[in-house]
């Protein structure tokens, strides 16, 4: 491996997570292999504390391996592994072990492998995590599952179910507008044939992509999302804009026929779409009504969409939301360098990054921009000698610049057709782009979708 491995101590809201060393390879520690629970999924056993220690010092001889502790507070609870790390072809086997037993079915499985995915991912550029669990250990399969695991083969003699993450792809969630009408200032082809958007659903799922965004709003596109099998897939949709009326009818009606029309039962999340909506007179009674959903668990996560740091600032301050819509591009900074963005991502806030190609500015010749851009025609000329230069395609850099960003836990991702989803898809995503150029881009006229 050219580029060295250093192993950087890493915190989780609850837990500490270091290197291992060779004074945490005690007793204690090798009781947890003696536990009856983890003898049923483990092999090769050690009999005693020098045969542990043995195979620690050999790991940790190995120039492709991270071997971590896991703490909270004081007392070492397990350790969590990354073997075959291979930075060329960004992949590496991942293994973990809650040895504390009272730590067991406490979610620190779940906490701990979803921090060190996302480092691993922005360290190093891994994004490819295999792993290989006894097909019994149920409770492991499923964490697995939780965080976006897919089986990729069964070895039956060795009741062993190999799995895959693509942590890439699974932060691609596929936007519908173009589903149902004919959105973006680059459109040509109007709105998507129901043909293209199954074959666009096919491949997603092939590629471990299990999100879409929709919306009433977006003409049909409810309804055609709703004739294919979305059983694996997560659902966002979007609350009609009410015009700061609060009525329960309505609002009971947006979510019952957005429901009837995507043919499910539950939503992954529901964002509200006019921020307005919310810091009105009647924003609590709204706010409130959809809690109640999210109780039913009807919704799983509430959110909003916002377009400035205003609206998000106003917003954040009356209610608790799970997701947060911000737009987030090469030419659009400002939620990415906002502390208040910051701060909602340490309360555990899912940041979701739209607009990352500006509905498709971005990839127009520059001889073929609106003329009411071409004041900023400058930004653009720099904006494709970069491309140029770099030798990268600007739909690339678009969207290797949102997903590097640690703050952006979704894209939301619009295609026009088939062939580009599926360009955006096949991008090579091993080498990082790594990009410090800024664009003098911060007029809300270009920036804001809304505005245009």
């Amino acid at each position: 491996m050219k580029k060295r491995l250093n192993s950087n101590t890493i915190k989780t809201s609850r837990f500490l997570i270091k290197k291992l060393t060779f004074s945490e390879i005690n007793q204690n520690y090798l009781s947890w292999f003696l536990d009856k629970e983890t003898k049923k999924f483990i092999e090769n056993i050690p009999k005693n504390v020098l045969e542990l220690k043995k195979y620690i010092k050999e790991t940790l001889k190995k120039k492709n391996v991270l071997f971590y502790s896991i703490y909270f507070k004081n007392q070492h609870i397990g350790n969590v592994k990354f073997e075959k790390v291979n930075l060329r072809n960004s992949s590496t086997y991942l293994g973990i072990l809650i040895g504390e037993r009272t730590w067991r079915n406490k979610g620190v499985g779940y906490e701990v492998l979803k921090k060190m995915i996302n480092y691993l991912y922005l360290k190093y550029g891994i994004f490819k995590f295999y792993l290989g669990v006894n097909k019994n250990n149920l409770a492991a399969i499923n964490l697995y599952r939780k965080l976006g695991f897919k089986e990729i083969n069964e070895n039956r003699k060795k009741k062993t179910l190999k799995m895959f993450h693509n942590f890439i792809n699974s932060k691609i969630v596929i936007g519908s507008a173009q589903f149902g009408s004919d959105y973006g200032i680059n459109n040509r082809k109007g709105e998507l044939s129901f043909n293209e958007i199954k074959r666009i659903k096919n491949y997603a799922q092939k590629n471990s992509i299990d999100s879409f965004e929709t919306a009433q709003s977006y003409g049909s596109a409810e309804k055609k999302l709703g004739k294919l099998n979305l059983t694996r897939f997560k659902i966002i949709t979007k609350l009609q804009r009410l015009n700061k009326i609060y009525s329960k009818k309505a609002i009971d009606n947006h979510i019952k026929n957005s429901l009837k029309k995507l043919k499910v039962k539950k939503i992954y999340g529901l964002l509200v779409h006019d921020v307005n909506d919310l810091t009105g007179l009647n924003g609590s009674k709204v706010f409130k009504l959809l809690e109640k959903y999210k109780k039913r668990q009807i919704v799983k996560n509430l959110g909003v969409v916002v377009y400035n740091l205003k609206e998000l600032k106003k917003v954040t301050k009356k209610f608790k939301f799970d997701i947060i819509s911000v737009p987030c591009s090469i030419f659009d900074r400002r939620f990415i360098e906002s502390e208040v963005v910051k701060k909602l991502k340490s309360s555990n806030v899912k940041i979701y990054a739209r607009s990352i190609f500006l509905q498709g500015l971005l990839l127009l010749n520059v001889n073929r921009i609106p003329a009411n851009f071409l004041k900023w025609k400058n930004e653009f000329l720099r904006f494709n000698n970069l491309s140029n230069r770099k030798k990268i395609s600007k739909v690339e850099i678009c969207t290797k610049f949102v997903l590097e960003n640690y703050l952006i836990d979704k894209i939301i991702i619009g295609c026009d057709s088939f062939n580009q989803f599926k360009n955006i898809v096949d991008i090579n995503y091993n080498k990082k782009l790594n990009l410090k150029i800024k664009f003098k881009t911060n007029n809300e006229k270009l920036i804001n979708p809304s505005l245009w």
